[in-house]
């Protein structure tokens, strides 16, 4: 089961690599304030609002970037912290990243648990469809092969309708690889055709195989 491990954490460090460096939300302006938002700030509801969600969105980079630093433990209490962030979409993604640092732990039923908690819900964030490819594969490496194929399919939709051309590729791609792997060939094969064209017109790089 290492080896098994070692793959499945090295396929979600990659998801979550692009993770980091596509952020979800546009950087800061240099003149934004850097502090946390207290109670001693004044004005209007909607604007401490907005400060405190800046500055969530700034915790969560900064979690990402300790999590690409290779400083793993860091990491994961900087996106603990955010459990209760304020913004959903700053929730759901400081669970997912959670999840990655558990795989690769190879505490793979932590990680379901918590990709599971992130996609709860119907709303949209950026990097649902990475998490639910995430989901996929951990369900997989877990034995679970038909709900990872469910999910991955899921992942492919959600990555098409949020414009996340290379995760919407990659997701093609695993399905193939499942697919082939469950002697499908005819059906991996229109899929392996369907993640080169999407590669080609939205000009994504293909995974090697």
């Amino acid at each position: 089961m290492g080896a098994d491990l070692r793959a499945v954490a090295a396929l979600l460090a990659t998801l979550a690599t692009a993770c980091v460096t596509r952020p979800s939300a546009p950087e800061r302006p240099a003149s934004a304030p850097r502090a946390e938002v207290t109670g001693n700030v004044v004005g209007e509801g909607s604007a401490a609002d907005a400060l405190a969600n800046l500055s969530e969105r700034a915790r969560l980079e900064r979690a990402r970037s300790l999590y690409a630093s290779g400083r793993a433990e860091e990491a994961t209490s900087a996106a603990a912290a955010l459990k209760d962030a304020a913004d959903p979409a700053v929730r759901r993604s400081a669970l997912a990243l959670r999840a990655v640092l558990a795989a690769e732990r190879g505490d793979l039923e932590s990680a379901r648990q918590l990709l599971t908690a992130a996609l709860d819900g119907t709303d949209s964030w950026p990097g649902r469809a990475r998490a639910r490819a995430d989901l996929a594969t951990v369900l997989r490496a877990l034995g679970h092969e038909a709900e990872a194929t469910a999910e991955i399919r899921s992942a492919r939709d959600d990555a098409e309708r949020e414009g996340d051309w290379p995760a919407a590729v990659r997701s093609m791609q695993s399905e193939a690889r499942w697919a082939r792997l469950a002697g499908h060939e005819a059906e991996a094969s229109e899929l392996d055709a369907r993640a080169s064209a999407t590669a080609r017109e939205r000009g994504v790089s293909l995974e090697s195989r």
